[in-house]
């Protein structure tokens, strides 16, 4: 960057330098005079010449004559704003002098205000003006029209290249600069505001806490309060509909909502203004899949404050003895026997529960927990432990004494749950097949996941699957009582198992989708890049979730309690990783389950779903809602700010900024000098392009995190040693994958 100089340079140029342009001006005073007044000598007709000049859009030629008043070197180089930082104060002083000796000349004074803007590019210079209260002085411009765009640039580059501190000052003006842009919408006034509303904001919402996911403490609280969220999300939403926005406009107004959602800051400013929804819902078809799981997360961020309003407190559910005599809705009905009746989770849960309650009876009379064992483990199998209690519960409620008699004579007596290690102590004692070494076992990890002991759970399954690798209850267990990555391993290879009755198969699949999903979302929180290998990770658990949903969607009973939130994870993933048509019309068998379900839940007073699964729904109600009007309205928006720039990228003269205020004070024509300290080149800013390239999904990338034997997704997944084109868990996978890959397998 520019310092100061331990020499003194002295101008090159003549004392009898002539006024550019003007044959009817003096000449300029000598050097000597300038320090008096570099006003001095210079004729109205020549003021009101360049100050015409430059009120016309010739702002090059007037800002080249009045640097040359002010003996300033080339500000577009290095080694000119090197020397004018070496000799600040004294140009400085020329520059107020020449700005005090120009009233009336409103023009004039602007280049003045502009050629400070172009000092503003290099930080030290800055630092030097904003000591002397020149931030405060355009701010103050801005109410004045002939000030107003040449403030707006000289508080943008401050804004980009300047400190904390300077940011935090020019926070305090965005709702000014809000109004200014509701009151005078042209493109250029839009870009500018918009370009410092972008670099303030950032700094007031991202530096900061995160004190839980969307839940985000600021480091400026007291600054934040003066900003009108609302307001601010209105004003630039209706922007990026300008039919002159430029790329770069339309990134930062994305960027800025993203921002807004993703910091959660004000979550009601989205409410108020539904169109900016709207724009984000857009997103989610983005041609660059980095912008679209982006925007997924901010979304997701966006709902977490609505999950507490949602969340219901706990619900009872009618016992399975009710559920006969409950009415269920014409179009339930006929989902239902589409599907299959005696199929129906329904049908299954009520013939079980009669089951249950007809063997626990039997077994009071006639105490032989040996049959009872065999219907309890076959009924675990076939529904959900809660019918299991309400059986039991249901019988020892109409014979109480008969129970309690039976029970204590077994063992000490608590609840009816402690009727099941009686019932597989009896198995075992029996074990008149292997089946009831299968049973026993069922049972008894059943009681412990009932007692909330998943450890124990999951150690006796680990020695269960030694025993008998083929059922896939053992897994089923693993899943619930294992980590996240270990459990979707369990649950992978737990569908693969010979041995799975069809609601341990629904319940693995409810899980897979589940956590891969969750995996999913965690690993970009904990910000993965773009294209990085945990980026893909994350695509492949997502991946993983979606196929996993089809397969749920396409077999499960649509009366099943978990097909809603499978139906959430589907919607947005869909959405997310597809192309669909405006109106949805790939899900309109997926909406109408959702329809179905909506109308059991209220039913049957199913619970509501909590956390992660909640927000999923929540998302997935706005998409539904919002996806057609959205694509409608803003998919030229996105398209806009979705492009790709080739090396030899030139932009033609429809797409360069008309702004000839703008073309002057970003001119830059970096030199080189050994002897001059190091100087970034300029970014290009208002009215250009961001450099950037569509990122899209690479298949062949994104297969080697998915085992090829049982789909689970892992980082470590290895090679075949044979053909190097698949990837597997570990050897267990790869056996069992050999009968199949065998034929497709060749020396590399």
């Amino acid at each position: 960057m520019p310092g100061p100089s331990n020499r003194k340079q002295k101008s090159k140029r003549s004392t009898a330098e002539p006024v550019l342009g003007d044959s009817n001006c003096t000449p300029i005073p000598s050097e000597d005079n300038l320090e008096k007044s570099p006003t001095e000598g210079i004729s109205d007709t020549a003021a009101r010449k360049f100050n015409d000049s430059a009120a016309a859009g010739s702002w090059e030629q007037t800002g080249e004559w009045l640097s040359s008043l002010c003996k300033l070197p080339d500000l577009a180089t290095k080694k000119g704003l090197k020397k004018v930082f070496g000799d600040f104060d004294v140009y400085y002083r020329r520059l107020e002098a020449l700005y005090a000796g120009f009233v009336g000349y409103s023009q004039l004074q602007a280049g003045i205000i502009g050629i400070y803007a172009k000092m503003c590019r290099d930080h030290l210079l800055m630092r030097n003006l904003y000591q002397r209260a020149f931030l405060r002085r355009v701010i103050n411009l801005l109410q004045e029209s002939a000030f107003q765009q040449v403030a707006l640039h000289a508080i943008n580059v401050m804004a980009r290249h300047g400190i904390v501190s300077v940011q935090l000052a020019i926070s305090k003006s965005i709702m000014d600069l809000v109004q200014i842009l509701e009151d005078n919408p042209s493109i250029a006034i839009t870009e500018l505001v918009i370009s410092i509303i972008s670099r303030t904001l950032k700094v007031l919402l991202c530096e900061g806490e995160e004190l839980a996911p969307g839940k985000w403490k600021p480091a400026y609280p007291e600054t934040l309060q003066v900003v009108d969220i609302t307001k601010v999300v209105k004003v630039i939403t209706e922007a990026s509909r300008n039919p002159s926005a430029s790329a770069s406009l339309v990134i930062r107004i994305l960027d800025l909502l993203l921002l807004f959602a993703g910091t959660n800051y004000d979550s009601c400013a989205f409410q108020r203004n539904p169109d900016a929804a709207k724009l984000l819902v857009a997103a989610l078809s983005n041609r660059d899949w980095g912008r679209r799981f982006g925007t997924l997360l901010c979304l997701l961020n966006l709902h977490i404050p609505l999950v507490s309003a949602r969340s219901r407190g706990p619900r009872k559910i009618p016992p399975p003895s009710q559920w006969p005599s409950v009415a269920v809705p014409e179009h339930v009905l006929y989902a239902i026997a589409t599907y299959g009746q005696d199929r129906s989770e329904i049908c299954i849960t009520i013939k079980c529960f009669e089951e249950l309650c007809a063997a626990f009876s039997q077994t009071l009379q006639d105490g032989d927990f040996y049959s009872l064992g065999q219907v309890v483990s076959k009924n675990i199998l076939l529904t959900k432990t809660t019918t299991i209690g309400a059986a039991f519960e249901k019988v020892a409620s109409e014979e109480p004494d008969a129970t309690r008699a039976m029970m204590t004579s077994q063992s000490p007596y608590q609840s009816t749950l402690d009727i099941l290690p009686v019932c597989s102590k009896a198995l075992r004692a029996k074990q008149q097949s292997p089946r009831d070494l299968d049973s026993a076992d069922i049972i008894d990890i059943t009681y412990l996941l009932l007692r909330c002991n998943h450890k124990g759970a999951a150690n006796m399954a680990a020695l269960a699957i030694q025993r008998n690798p083929h059922h896939a209850y053992w897994y089923y267990v693993l899943a619930i009582a294992g980590g996240e990555v270990k459990g979707l391993k369990a649950m992978k290879q737990g569908m693969k198992c010979s041995d799975i009755s069809p609601f341990i198969k629904f319940e693995l699949l409810k899980l897979a989708v589940q956590r891969a999903g969750t995996l999913g979302l965690e690993t970009l929180r904990k910000g993965a890049k773009i294209g990085g290998s945990d980026w893909y990770e994350a695509m492949a658990y997502f991946r993983c979730a979606l196929e996993d949903a089809k397969t749920y969607i396409a077999e499960a009973p649509p009366d099943g309690v978990n097909m809603r939130p499978v139906l959430g994870w589907y919607i947005i993933l869909m959405v997310t990783m597809t192309d669909l048509s405006p109106d949805l019309r790939e899900l309109e068998d997926a909406l109408d389950l959702i329809e179905v379900t909506e109308s059991l839940a209220e039913t049957y007073n199913w619970p509501t779903e909590s956390g992660t699964e909640l927000q999923i729904s929540l998302l997935r109600e706005t998409v539904v809602k919002y996806y057609q009007e959205s694509i409608e309205q803003f998919s030229g928006v996105i398209e806009k700010g979705t492009f790709e720039i080739s090396p030899g990228y030139s932009r033609n003269i429809s797409e360069k900024s008309v702004d000839r205020l703008a073309n002057w004070l970003n001119q830059s024509s970096l030199d080189s000098d050994d002897n001059a300290i190091a100087y970034e080149e300029v970014e290009r800013d208002v009215g250009d392009n961001f450099e950037t390239r569509i990122f899209s999904l690479d298949e062949e990338q994104l297969n080697l995190y998915t085992c090829a034997s049982c789909g689970n997704v892992s980082a470590s997944a290895r090679k075949c040693g044979r053909c190097m084109n698949v990837r597997y868990c570990d050897s267990h996978c790869q056996r069992m994958n050999w009968g199949y890959h065998k034929q497709h397998c060749r020396l590399n």
